[in-house]
């Protein structure tokens, strides 16, 4: 499936400080079997707000299945297991010396939630992925040679201090309430006009009229 994409080179002094030895090995093992692997998510937003991400996560083209036979014996990486395996999600150490985690994604269809049972539909298609995702500054993917890929103007957004959620917003926040908080922390942390709202948002919120209890808010509010 073909969508159109907005492509942006970053300066190598933008992101090669973040590509370690062990991230650029990951890399080549993908690559080396035809695989493609990107940053995804908050690591790009924040190169491209000149800050340090805290972490940095990875989406692919390959299952979990796959990347499972790829790093199969190789002494390089350890697998840790988590339950996050089933969404599609392996935390891999890379490194013998000098060690680092990093958590690699399948790319994601749709997510859908009844009450704590989650149900995951998978893609190979990174347009797909990036419609799935929060919000359009969310959505932004990094490949090594340092090319940004924007399939949701999400670079426009970031650039204008714009939070928007993709596609329709009730919709968006029905699927996951949480993201009610997660808009109000990111508006406070890009926004420099504390009054400049979208009204469709506020209206959405309003009518959701949805409360947000107990500590699994916990895993949506990092940033």
């Amino acid at each position: 499936m073909s969508s159109f994409v907005r492509c942006y080179q970053l300066n190598s002094s933008d992101y090669q400080h973040l590509f370690s030895s062990q991230l650029i090995y990951l890399f080549s093992l993908f690559n080396e079997y035809d695989y493609t692997v990107r940053l995804v998510g908050g690591a790009v937003r924040d190169i491209l707000l000149d800050v340090t991400p805290h972490d940095i996560d990875l989406a692919t083209n390959a299952t979990t299945n796959e990347m499972l036979k790829l790093i199969q014996g190789d002494s390089n990486i350890e697998l840790v297991y988590t339950r996050a395996e089933h969404f599609g999600t392996l935390t891999l150490i890379v490194g013998t010396t000098v060690r680092k985690t990093f958590q690699v994604t399948t790319l994601k269809r749709s997510i859908t939630r009844h009450g704590k049972d989650v149900a995951v539909e998978f893609t190979d298609d990174w347009s797909i992925d990036a419609k799935q995702r929060d919000l359009s500054i969310n959505s932004l993917s990094m490949d090594e040679h340092g090319i940004v890929y924007d399939y949701l103007n999400g670079m426009d957004d970031l650039k204008m201090n714009r939070i928007r959620f993709n596609g329709n917003i009730s919709k968006r926040l029905q699927e996951n309430p949480i993201r009610i908080l997660r808009y109000f922390r990111f508006f406070g942390r890009l926004s420099t006009d504390p009054h400049a709202h979208d009204p469709d948002v506020l209206e959405a919120i309003q009518q959701c009229g949805i409360t947000l209890q107990g500590n699994e808010k916990k895993n949506y509010l990092s940033f």
